[in-house]
């Protein structure tokens, strides 16, 4: 039930910023756009594309599971969120004017550490056992 209350509020959270990003796209001529009209077309950007992004890979997944077990919403949601950080910086630089083509293999490659690092089983490296003497 709790998913079904996640999956309604991410969609009308996609509804929202995917109306402003369009909004934004169809009102404002970006050579003459101020920073507050750039920020929030790339903030809003980001949000609907991880929505967007993170409902297709739930959906994906939960389509190729056999039936009776349900995929995390929350993973999908986050993996979503990392490839579109690559994207929406991507864009940013440029729209700066400092993107090359190699500057996205250092951002593909902290988001599959960020991921990795997430994925990681999380137990101690040490354990230290105190026995006291008698």
């Amino acid at each position: 039930m709790r998913t079904r209350i996640a999956l309604f509020i991410l969609i009308a959270l996609g509804i929202v910023s995917g109306a402003q990003l369009s909004s934004t796209l169809l009102t404002t001529s970006p050579y003459s756009a101020g920073r507050t009209e750039l920020w929030l077309f790339f903030i809003t950007l980001y949000i609907c594309l991880t929505i967007v992004l993170g409902l297709i890979w739930y959906g994906i997944r939960h389509i190729s599971l056999r039936r009776g077990t349900r995929p995390a919403l929350w993973p999908a949601i986050r993996q979503a969120a990392l490839l579109s950080l690559v994207i929406v910086l991507s864009t940013f630089f440029h729209t700066l004017g400092i993107f090359q083509f190699w500057d996205i293999i250092p951002l593909a490659l902290a988001a599959v550490l960020i991921e990795f690092f997430f994925q990681a089983e999380k137990k101690p490296h040490a354990t230290l056992s105190y026995e006291p003497e008698a």
